[in-house]
Formats: C-alpha cells, structure tokens, sequence
C-alpha cells in the first residue's frame, strides 16, 4: 500500500496530495486497529456477520457511494470529518458537512465508525 500511495502522490496536485494523505492515514489507522485486535477474534467476528449473496467488501470513497446503501458500512478515520482545509470557503466547508452525512446514511442496518 505505501508503494501505491508514493507512487498516486509523485503525479498528484495539491488538493489530490491532500486527499491521499488523508486515505493514506485512513488505511494507516485501519491496518493499526487490526495490529491491535486479536486476529482469531476478529476473524470469528467477520466471519459471524450475515454476508449478502456476493459475499464481497466494497472499498470506495464518499464521493462514489452517493445514492447507493450498504448492510454494513466501516468509515475509516471518521474522526477527520468534516475534513476542513485552510483557505476553505464557507460553501465548501458545508460541502463537506454534507459528504459526512452521506457517508453516515450509507448503511442500511449496522455503521461501524473507525477513528
């Protein structure tokens, strides 16, 4: 991942360096929490879940999950939003207000917040 990343921010502006920085700590944070947890437990846990039929994990970004709903859904870094840059105007700062409150209705029974 820190190859993926190093390589998405040699080519990115200034406001896309950002928002990798920012997905970057996200990942950062989530491979921490799992550091932290007892694998077996954590393990047992997921596999305890009731999968949809595709039995898959999307990962996608606020942006993209606009419109669409989930069972269960893990937003990572959740303690960042809404993610306020310097220089900001009032307009997109409520933007950003706005895209938290998306990804906080994204999930239909379970949301997980994943500081």
């Amino acid at each position: 991942i820190s190859s993926y990343f190093f390589e998405q921010k040699e080519n990115a502006n200034s406001i896309e360096l950002e928002e990798l920085n920012l997905l970057e700590k996200s990942f950062v944070a989530f491979y921490d929490y799992l550091q932290a947890t007892d694998k077996d437990d954590f393990l047992r846990k997921i596999l305890k879940l009731n999968f949809d039929e595709t039995n898959s994990v999307k990962l996608s970004s606020v942006h993209s999950s606009k419109g669409m709903e989930y069972e269960r859904v893990f937003l990572l870094n959740a303690n960042s939003f809404p993610y306020a840059r310097k220089g900001m105007s009032e307009m997109q700062l409520q933007e950003e207000k706005n895209l938290y409150f998306v990804a906080l209705t994204r999930s239909k029974s379970e949301l997980y917040l994943v500081s």
